[in-house]
């Protein structure tokens, strides 16, 4: 799905995480009345993420931004990302598997503090994240550091007296239908309380992958300026049907589970400005009970033979604490997990600093969950308005006996370096980079196919161009290109994403900001990719996939509409699992205070 393209004016290359889009509305939901001076309450939790280093503006959404992408799941988010490959095997029911550098090992899931972790057997290592409820987010950054892709989100908070309601009604080809509802409360006492969930339906009748997914998130809880407790609990049911091949062989079963995440938390202390600690208590649960796939079944489809319905559940202790000051973040971190009768211990410290012209932050882990030691120094440089310099170096090393799904890794370094130039004042920032790792294992997308396999490989480099910010009258330009050097299992040879868009309030007209319209057509590409099996290799076909995507805004009513793969190209991401034809997504985004 398209994306919006980079920020309307770029912000300095200092600065902390921020939007890489403009809002199509207005960036604070003002309620239509004056409220008394205590009507923004106080935030609930502590701990802000690390924030990336990047040239020109970070990969930062807020909840706004990230409604107006047009995505609807991570994966869809990440396709504009240099480095990341994102794979699917079909449209919004279907899974999504996201490779930092063709290893899917690389990428990690962080909300309010707690790692997700997929526990799911049959994925292994390669974790599926389509299920993921972006919707349900206030912000998420993506933090590029030169071993790992980090996706940080912190879930939806809603901090004003009045009360809050939101409706989105989607509907489009496949017979999609996508409703989202939300409510928000917060009292003058400090206690709050939040809804939402979201409900889809998609029928694919050419090639199967349809299913269903109903998310519901609650929070209730107290905040006053030194202190906070709140509950909160997210859950997922999707299902999914069988995914038939093009040229045959193994197809996707059927898939019908539900995902829980509960967690209690409690912060002292202020944010920002001093010290402060906050603890998490949390557990996650998944109950799998697809039907069972017999001797016959996987004879005839080649699914792999299951007849036992999986319970899987893990629970996760998160202790932080944290100090603000002279520009500095420090954090330090224990995080203990206890998974089928044994404990996992993973401390880790962060630090971050923003002074003028430098930015530098240091990540240092010991991660017994997944067997890694990790250690990660990144810093930019800006000495002039219009020249910014850029770079991670990082080291991991396997170590113990990891959790299950988790394999042991060889040690390595990696690093990425990025140059940038910013052409005319406020313009855009033209950049080239460099990305390097050393031998991995690379593990499969098992969830696509189980004779995947994993495979060694040597050292990996690529080289990285792009093109983001704002242009002159309205328009801007998020463009970025990855060239691997050694193109092999899981790792296209070439990747890139080019969007255009123009973006007006009419201000002329509509002094008061209560209209908007956005126009923006995007492309992207990707060359054929290899997956191993261990009868023969299997490629995907290349393409070049068009998309479209139109915003207009009237009042607190945004209509939208988009379409994907406007020139009916074939392709695939998966070998085998064909993506849809032009697909049409249409419908209305509409806020209210009670």
């Amino acid at each position: 799905m398209a994306l919006l393209g980079a920020a309307s004016a770029a912000a300095p290359s200092n600065a902390r995480a921020q939007s890489s889009a403009p809002d199509t509305a207005l960036n604070k939901m003002e309620p239509p009345k004056p409220q008394r001076a205590d009507s923004v309450q106080a935030r609930i939790g502590r701990g802000d993420v690390m924030p990336s280093i990047e040239i020109g503006d970070s990969y930062t959404f807020d909840r706004e931004t990230l409604f107006r992408t047009g995505a609807l799941t991570v994966g869809d988010l990440l396709d504009r990302i240099p480095t990341i490959t994102a794979f699917r095997s079909g449209w919004l029911a279907a899974p999504q598997t996201v490779a930092y550098g063709g290893d899917f090992s690389r990428v990690r899931l962080f909300i309010d503090g707690i790692e997700l972790d997929d526990l799911e057997a049959r994925n292994g290592a390669a974790p599926d994240v389509h299920s993921f409820p972006i919707w349900a987010l206030e912000r998420l950054t993506l933090v590029r550091t030169a071993s790992e892709l980090r996706i940080e989100m912190r879930s939806w908070e809603y901090r004003l007296t009045v009360p809050y309601t939101r409706v989105d009604v989607l509907t489009g080809d496949l017979s999609t239908t996508l409703y989202r509802v939300f409510y928000g409360k917060r009292y003058y006492n400090g206690t709050g309380l939040q809804i939402a969930a979201q409900q889809y339906g998609v029928t694919d009748t050419r090639y199967g992958g349809g299913g269903d997914q109903f998310a519901i998130l609650g929070r209730y809880g107290v905040a006053r300026e030194l202190w906070s407790v709140d509950a909160t609990a997210l859950r997922t049911n999707s299902t999914r049907t069988v995914t038939q091949r093009f040229f045959g062989g193994q197809f996707l079963p059927g898939y019908r589970a539900a995902n829980t995440l509960g967690y209690l938390r409690a912060a002292v202390g202020r944010e920002g400005s001093g010290p402060f600690i906050q603890l998490i208590a949390s557990t996650q649960l998944l109950k799998e009970n697809s039907l069972g796939v017999d001797s016959a079944g996987a004879n005839r489809f080649g699914f792999p033979r299951d007849t036992v319905d999986t319970l899987a559940s893990t629970t996760q202790y998160v202790a932080t604490a944290g100090f603000d000051r002279y520009g500095g973040r420090l954090r330090l971190i224990e995080r203990y997990r206890r998974r089928l009768g044994r404990g996992y211990s993973s401390p880790s410290a962060t630090f971050d600093v923003t002074r003028g012209l430098l930015a530098i932050n240091a990540l240092a882990e010991r991660d017994e969950y997944a067997g890694l030691t990790r250690l990660e120094v990144g810093g930019r440089l800006t000495p002039l308005p219009l020249v910014s310099v850029a770079g991670y170096v990082g080291q991991r090393a396997g170590f113990g006996d990891p959790a299950p799904e988790h394999i042991r890794q060889p040690s390595s370094r990696s690093a990425r370096v990025e140059g940038g130039i910013r052409l005319l004042s406020r313009g855009p920032w033209a950049t080239v980079g460099f990305v390097t790792r050393d031998t991995a294992v690379l593990v499969p997308p098992a969830v696509f196919d189980s004779a995947f396999t994993t495979i060694p490989v040597a050292r990996q480099s690529g080289a990285t161009v792009g093109l983001r910010g704002a242009l002159r009258y309205g328009f801007s330009i998020d463009a970025s290109g990855t060239k691997w050097r050694y193109p092999g299992p899981y790792t296209p040879e070439y990747q890139a994403h080019a969007d255009v868009r123009y973006f007006t309030q009419w201000l002329s007209r509509f002094p008061n900001g209560n209209f908007s319209f956005l126009v923006q057509p995007t492309l992207d590409y990707r060359s054929g990719v290899v997956f191993p099996t261990l009868d023969a290799d299997r490629a995907t076909i290349p393409a070049h996939a068009y998309s479209i995507l139109v915003e207009l805004r009237i009042l607190r009513a945004v209509v939208s509409y988009q379409q994907r793969n406007v020139t009916a190209v074939q392709y695939d991401q998966i070998a085998g699992y064909l993506l849809p034809r032009p697909l049409n997504v249409y419908g209305v985004r509409w806020y209210f205070f009670n």
